[in-house]
């Protein structure tokens, strides 16, 4: 079988298509980690702020006003 020019062209996009595509699913990935980890990062923090406010309000009778 000769070497065919435009068998070369097809085979070149089907690569280029292929190396694409990966792209593609590779950005999916990072998208989903990057989701993930906000997620994670908010829960983490959002923790916290609840200890702190229940620190606090175990905290409040030292500061309340006396009438």
């Amino acid at each position: 079988m000769a070497d065919n020019p435009q068998n070369r062209s097809s085979a070149s996009a089907n690569d280029e298509g292929e190396i694409r595509f990966n792209q593609l699913l590779d950005e999916q990935d990072h998208n989903r980690c990057k989701e993930g980890n906000k997620n994670a990062l908010l829960a983490e923090k959002l923790e916290r702020l609840r200890a702190l406010r229940d620190e606090l309000a175990k905290d409040n009778w030292m500061f309340e006003s006396k009438r």
